[in-house]
């Protein structure tokens, strides 16, 4: 497997987690505030909002580094 294979896959692997992450996003913000079920614990709302927060940062920072990667070689 070439290195120009190796960059292509990662970054749309990348892309899949970013567009995952919308769709997260879009069901987190669309969702019911609690659910409360016998037994159950009510967490901090900013728990769900500090999850998506670091995916979110994680995966553009993976697609930029990959990004970035190719626009050196291609020069």
């Amino acid at each position: 497997m070439t290195p120009q294979i190796r960059l292509v896959i990662k970054v749309a692997a990348g892309m899949i987690v970013l567009f995952g992450l919308i769709f997260g996003y879009i069901e987190r913000r669309y969702a019911p505030n609690a659910i409360v079920t016998e037994g159950s614990t009510i967490l901090p709302s900013w728990v769900g909002w500090a999850g998506w927060i670091l995916a979110a940062l994680g995966s553009v920072a993976y697609v930029l580094m990959d990004i970035i990667e190719w626009w050196t070689r291609r020069r």
